[in-house]
């Protein structure tokens, strides 16, 4: 029986501030300060968006504390308020009819070294090129934008994040270090491409060519990490302009903070403070991390006990399943049931949103195997299985940890056992139990050296699972993510080697009705059809539902 809700006014100015960033990021306006961030529909990575705005509004909370005290007024009574700082401004874009590519600054420094975190160490050993390894987005840009303008805001990018100028020196190992400021120039890394006399078909033809080729130059070896295309569509429409970053120097999280400041730069608004630590940092904490988890190995080995594969007979050959050899089956979810997926449920459930997602998927590869292979010994029959899960990374593992503002590569790689019968209550127990949301692994499997092996010999992994969480697209507005893309779309070099049988990727890109669930599967064709992996995509979509109906 519905019952009418009574929601409390803020009763303080922190509890005011607090509510309206829970309402934008969020994009529920009609909230209260005792309404919890998570049953809202909000998940890890907003919530380090939350610390960013709120830290912009001088107030300092931390993920830690989200996930703790939940709502406005829990968070407000813990809320610390900052001292007012005049942030430090890059040099600004060049103003039209300026040059692009003037003199570099000669800042006088030496590069500075960058320890190899876990996910790059992850990727060496991968094996296979790297240079065309890169993540893009497209954004879209007014039509009065020029080739001048477009390279003075690349350049304050470059300027401004210090991962953009990383160098690889492939020695015996991989070493990283960061080129100075000013010595990698914008203007040599930006094209224009003039799409403005062709028609739908050409023109999306002409800007697939010219993303390609911005792959092909990218040449981590020399600290080119970034390249840019402005397609220039006449005076009269708006342009796009994408961005190329190899993805050894970004991931979905540093897309956001770039898409932040390069909006900023654009139209003169205020930059965030260049506030917290900055990725060289990142990597000495993690190293100092490894000695201190030795305590963690039984929960990782422990998770392994019994676990089988997937399917048994679907064995990767790095030689034959590459980049090349692989494709790809998409399925959207509309935005009403992706609001009962990633809101109502997890609310109605009491997990997360992960919990949900994957416990969903583990039912659905179960179903798919039994009704696609039948009693065939290759499927594993009903036993567990390990499933990689890919992580944010930027956890608080130290005290005042600020990385809501610093670009890098910082996912973390740790493997989630999964049940046949799983409920989203005994997937989001397991990961409770994960300190540091699975951080720990990667610093054990790749820093520590008597841990390593034991964590290398774990069941294979088949399948790896990622949900990038949400990004905003409006549509008509310049400076943010063209509604006719994926929100960060990605490749590879030819020959690099496919790491799992499956790759699930899901992001909830912002509809005309809402945030729409899109989930991408990527798998190897000589080991699998397009007709399999549609059919396991479509039961994972018909799980979703029945737990929906439920929850």
């Amino acid at each position: 029986e519905a019952t009418e809700v009574t929601r409390r006014e803020p009763a303080n100015e922190v509890e005011r501030v607090l509510l309206e960033l829970f309402a934008q990021i969020l994009g529920a306006p009609d909230i209260g300060v005792d309404d919890s961030f998570f049953d809202l529909g909000g998940d890890s990575i907003l919530s380090i968006r939350l610390v960013a705005g709120a830290r912009k509004r001088g107030l300092t909370v931390s993920a830690r504390d989200i996930f703790r005290h939940k709502t406005v007024a829990g968070l407000a009574r813990h809320a610390r308020e900052r001292a007012p700082r005049t942030p430090a401004r890059p040099a600004p874009p060049a103003a039209p009819g300026e040059r692009a590519d003037g003199p570099a600054r000669d800042t006088g420094a030496s590069p500075a070294s960058v320890p190899l975190t876990p996910i790059i160490q992850w990727q060496r050993d991968r094996g296979g090129p790297v240079d065309a390894f890169h993540q893009s987005v497209l954004v879209r840009v007014p039509a009065t934008l020029d080739l001048a303008v477009a390279g003075g805001l690349v350049q304050s990018l470059l300027d401004r994040h210090d991962a953009l100028r990383i160098r690889l020196r492939r020695t015996p190992g991989w070493e990283l270090d960061v080129l100075p400021r000013g010595t990698v120039r914008g203007a040599e890394h930006l094209r224009r491409a003039d799409v403005r006399d062709l028609d739908a078909e050409q023109r999306e033809a002409a800007m697939t060519r010219a993303a390609d080729a911005a792959a092909a130059r990218l040449a981590p070896g020399h600290g080119h990490m970034l390249e840019a295309v402005w397609f220039d569509a006449g005076d009269t429409r708006p342009g796009h302009l994408l961005l190329v970053v190899n993805h050894l120097v970004v991931d979905g999280i540093s897309w956001r903070v770039l898409l932040h400041d390069l909006r900023a730069l654009a139209t003169g608004a205020p930059l965030d403070e260049p506030t917290g630590i900055s990725y060289a940092r990142w990597g000495a904490l993690l190293r100092e991390q490894a000695a201190r988890r030795t305590a963690e190995l039984p929960l990782w080995t422990g998770a392994a006990r019994d676990a089988d594969d997937v399917l048994r007979r679907a064995a990767l050959d790095p030689a034959r399943d590459d980049m090349r050899s692989r494709a790809t089956v998409t399925r959207v979810l509309p935005a009403d049931r992706t609001a009962a997926v990633l809101t109502k449920a997890p609310a109605a459930l009491g997990t997360g949103v992960n919990a949900v997602l994957l416990s969903t998927l583990g039912r659905a590869l179960r179903d798919w195997r039994t009704a696609l292979f039948g009693d065939d010994p290759a499927t594993a029959a009903d036993a567990p299985f390990l499933v990689d899960v890919e992580g944010h990374g930027r956890e608080e593992i130290a005290e005042d940890l600020d990385l809501s503002h610093t670009v890098g590569w910082f996912t973390s790689l740790f493997p989630v056992r999964l049940e046949p019968d799983d409920t989203p209550g005994a997937v989001q127990h397991r990961l409770d139990a994960m300190p540091d949301k699975g951080l720990g692994f990667g610093i054990l499997r790749h820093l520590h050296p008597e841990a390593a092996p034991a964590l290398a010999r774990l069941p294979r992994r088949q399948v790896i699972f990622n949900y990038l969480g949400r990004f905003e697209r409006l549509p008509d507005t310049d400076w943010t993510l063209t509604t006719d893309a994926p929100a960060v779309g990605g490749g590879g070099d030819p020959e690099m080697p496919l790491t799992h049988l499956l790759e699930v990727s899901a992001v909830a890109l912002d509809g005309s009705t809402g945030p729409e669930l899109q989930v991408t599967w990527t798998f190897p064709r000589s080991l699998l059809t397009r007709e399999q992996v549609e059919r396991l995509a479509d039961t994972w979509f018909t799980t979703l539902r029945d737990l929906e109906e439920t929850a």
